[in-house]
């Protein structure tokens, strides 16, 4: 029992302290805040009322779980409520002068919560049999010594969780306060955090037990003290090596990122991770793409990846360049120097092998009156022209055979329209070579292409092979045979229908090679162009260009077309084509963010630009930034392609031809028309077609892919895309979406969702067969705040059997076509020995047919010439 009277300094005061304590352990800032003394009858008879009864009854405090003041507190409490208690308050009680017995065992108790849980994280028991159950111990003449004849070893521990640690984890919110804090304000700080952050399982209490806090009293405040989160540290990357690092075409300078990169393990805080001011690197085209980096905390066992950036942008071929920066961690006071090595090697050059059907079905209207050998051969010579100079470029053809028309060949300058190798590829690709008949073996020219392609030599760093066709393979090899021999970057065009140009295989190849499958479909005014842009797009891959915008529309006599379009610091130069059955009635200019108008004239007489024309087409190529004016830099912002009907500007108007240094246009006799005449001819037609290309040698790059479940209508298309600026990726905020064109017609917009930095994903479901074109375009702004867009076309197809198309069983070499072989032996088998010489027809039955006018003798001949034996399936 207590006391009759209580003191309110040494018998309420401490109960009242605790409960306003609880706000540094709990969040529950300023509920108790009852000054002292708490004389005033209302406020002593509302805390008293709150208060639980152990006896039963009452109010809920304290939320301890089912815990109550003990009988002897809870009579002090009532004592003070009913206004019997020594009003004694002069500050609190100081602590006592000397150590006792009594001291120390108040001192270990004071903390306790003293109540039964089971388990616990004090001195567990049974509810009902408390471990402070008065029966095991001695009694009133040693209160607090268990009685060793009714309690046995272990006895106080049997009830706690096994580890102990584990409960402090699992009994937080209101169970355990004080002994346990849930939210504490950690010294320095005003703020609350939870006590055990960083600590995420049960284990990680275990293992993480000694790193946490202590909350004691500063001055009027309890703080966290002494928490012992230990950061971890670790550089992986003491030297960075940016070896052999290609300039861009044209001498255009190209960036790359190499990453800083630590391990770091801190639970208690984030860690960042910082290049201060004069600490490097120090060369002006070493750089950091950001000056810090944060990660953290983490959780458990966890470890985070921190990546500091660093750019390195070309130079001077046979530059080579040696800086350092110096990485600090505030915080700890730690340091560590990353050396850093670079050096700028001549572009490296590709090899590409154009692998062309000219099988029969090549002559046939691709769907607007043209054939399909003709438009492939616009196709194909406009690459040719676009080809970066130096490349190389060789040319296969196949129907039921293969042969190789020109091995890969180093293209010269785009800017001499008298480059033999340029005028001899695309002689070839005109010529009678490709002239259609046959049928279609597309594995054989595959085969032939990887020959060509292997024998082109090691001074091409990059190999691709463009396949053409516009058939299923009807004849071996087939794709399946040599699709294992494949070794080079793989793009495929199926002209035509999905399911007449063996489109699953096509797509296998080509997606498990670095590429990707287009599919024309049927060719009319709307899509007159899309061979030419699928050539084009191609292009940009192999040469590592990106896709800035590819609208198209019609010229009208007398109104100029303003076409904008967005460049950004990241661009070192551009392509801007104009694709046009009228090359040589299209007036074609730039006009740079500045205001300032590049002509044709003016770009073959500078250096670092081309301007071409030929039929069907005109281009620029502008390295960038480009000075028209000293000290007038044209480069990030908007740019626009200005096109009218008349004469292309290609001689400067005070001089009477266009030849200017050692640049020269060449423009067939056809090409040389007045401007009235140009007017004029385009009057006849009324418009004038035309799809604007624009490609940039940039450090920002798009990669986009679609993804089939299946063949079959119904199939699910998944669409992946990529942003990267310079291997980083994008910042945040970038737009990325695509412009779906069903079969029927039917347009509609899907929107890819950004799942980690730079990575985008949707999908959408296939309904009616034949081909689903996806223009997948983005939008956002580069690390300099410019805008920048992207664009890139992919196909999917689905067809009634495509399923069955895609099984490789089914397919190629599998047992249908061997099926088919086989009975077409057996039945030539059967012809020979009736006609053959010694077969079943006698001597006299073959004078009969003479006399009824069989030839018999060429009979046979075209008996042999049907059942000449198939080529082999395989190489060997």
């Amino acid at each position: 029992t207590g006391p009759a009277t209580p003191s309110y300094t040494s018998d309420v005061y401490p109960i009242l302290e605790r409960a306003r304590t609880t706000e540094w352990v709990v969040q529950v800032f300023g509920a108790h805040a009852w000054p002292d003394p708490v004389y005033d009858d209302a406020t002593r008879t509302a805390i008293f009322n709150r208060l639980a009864n152990p006896a039963g009854g009452g109010g809920n405090m304290p939320r301890l779980n089912s815990a109550t003041l003990t009988p002897t507190q809870y009579q002090v409490m009532l004592n003070w409520k009913n206004d019997t208690f020594t009003r004694d308050w002069v500050a609190p009680p100081p602590p006592p002068p000397g150590i006792t017995p009594a001291g120390l065992d108040q001192s270990a108790l004071i903390n306790c919560v003293g109540a039964a849980f089971f388990p616990g994280i004090e001195a567990g028991g049974i509810a009902g049999t408390p471990i402070i159950d008065h029966a095991n111990y001695v009694g009133a003449s040693d209160p607090l010594r268990l009685n060793q004849a009714v309690v046995s070893a272990g006895d106080m521990s049997r009830y706690m969780a096994l580890p102990w640690q584990a409960d402090f984890k699992a009994c937080a919110s209101n169970w355990w306060p004080v002994p346990r804090p849930n939210s504490v304000i950690p010294e320095g700080t005003s703020s609350y955090q939870a006590w055990d952050r960083g600590v995420g399982t049960m284990l990680d209490m275990v293992s993480k037990w000694h790193s946490l806090g202590f909350v004691v009293k500063q001055g009027s405040q309890y703080v966290e003290v002494d928490r012992c989160d230990a950061t971890y540290i670790t550089l992986l990357t003491p030297h960075l090596d940016f070896q052999d690092v290609p300039e861009g075409p044209m001498g255009m300078s190209r960036k790359t990122a190499l990453a800083i990169e630590f391990e770091v393990s801190s639970t208690g805080a984030a860690v960042t991770l910082e290049v201060q001011p004069g600490d490097g690197p120090t060369h002006p085209r070493v750089t950091l793409s950001a000056p810090s980096v944060t990660v953290g905390p983490t959780t458990g066992s966890a470890i985070a990846t921190a990546r500091l950036w660093v750019l390195y942008e070309t130079g001077p071929v046979g530059e080579v360049v040696t800086t350092q920066a110096t990485v600090r961690h505030v915080a700890s006071s730690s340091a560590w120097t990353v050396t850093i090595s670079a050096n700028t090697v001549a572009r490296r050059v590709t090899a590409t092998a154009l692998v062309l059907d000219r099988s029969g079905s090549m002559s046939e209207d691709r769907g607007d009156g043209q054939t399909k050998h003709d438009s492939l051969v616009e196709a194909a010579s406009i690459m040719v022209d676009l080809a970066l100079d130096g490349d190389g470029i060789g040319v296969v053809r196949f129907n039921e055979d293969a042969q190789v028309l020109q091995g890969v060949t180093a293209l010269g300058p785009a800017s001499d329209p008298f480059d033999p190798a340029r005028l001899g590829t695309k002689n070839i690709v005109s010529g009678t070579g490709l002239a259609p008949s046959g049928s279609t073996s597309i594995g054989d020219g595959i085969f032939e292409g990887r020959g060509i392609l292997d024998s082109a030599g090691g001074s091409y760093a990059g190999k691709a092979m463009v396949v053409l066709t516009d058939g299923v393979e009807n004849q071996p090899r087939w794709i399946a045979d040599v699709a294992p021999q494949i070794n080079a970057l793989t793009y495929a065009v199926g002209l035509g229908t999905p399911q007449n140009t063996s489109a699953a295989a096509l797509q296998t190849i080509s997606g498990n090679h670095g590429g990707y499958l287009l599919l024309t479909g049927a060719i009319s005014g709307d899509n007159r162009f899309i061979l030419q842009k699928y050539f084009l797009q191609i292009l940009a891959g192999i040469s590592n260009a990106e896709i800035v915008l590819d609208p198209q529309g019609n010229l009208i006599p007398g109104r100029e077309q303003r076409i904008p379009f967005q460049l950004t610091e990241a661009d070192a130069g551009v392509d801007v084509i104009v694709l046009t059955p009228n090359a040589e009635i299209v007036d074609f200019r730039l006009e740079t963010p500045n205001g300032l108008v590049i002509e044709p004239w003016r770009a073959l007489a500078e250096p670092s630009m081309v301007f071409s024309l030929a039929p069907l087409r005109s281009f620029y190529r502008v390295v960038l930034p480009t000075e028209l004016i000293p000290a007038r830099f044209d480069q990030a912002g908007t740019w626009h392609a200005l096109l009218t009907i008349g004469k292309p500007r290609v001689n400067r108007p005070d001089v009477p031809q266009a030849t200017f240094g050692r640049h020269r246009i060449d423009v067939p006799v056809e090409h040389h028309r007045t401007a009235v005449e140009a007017v004029a001819l385009a009057a006849e037609q009324r418009t004038v077609p035309y799809s604007l290309v624009v490609h940039a040698y940039s450090n920002l790059s798009l990669r986009a892919a679609a993804h089939q479940s299946g063949f079959e209508p119904g199939a699910t298309v998944a669409l992946e895309a990529t942003l990267a600026e310079s291997g980083i990726p994008a910042r945040a905020g970038a737009h990325v979406w695509t412009e779906l064109a069903r079969p029927n017609g039917v347009r509609e917009t899907v929107v890819l969702r950004e799942t980690v930095p730079g990575h985008f994903v949707g999908n959408f479901a296939t309904g009616a067969a034949g081909i689903y074109r996806c223009r997948v375009r983005a939008t956002g702004t580069s690390s300099a705040g410019y805008a920048f867009q992207r664009e890139q076309t992919v196909t999917a197809a689905v067809w009634q059997g495509g399923d069955r198309d895609a099984d490789p069983q089914c397919t190629g070499g599998g047992p249908v076509v061997r099926w088919l072989e086989e009975h077409d032996r057996k039945l030539c088998q059967l012809l020979r020995c009736i006609l053959g010489e010694g077969g079943a027809l006698s001597h006299d039955c073959a004078k009969r047919l003479h006399a009824a006018g069989v030839d018999l003798e060429r009979l046979r001949h075209c008996l042999e010439a049907c059942c000449k034996p198939v080529k082999p399936g395989r190489d060997g």
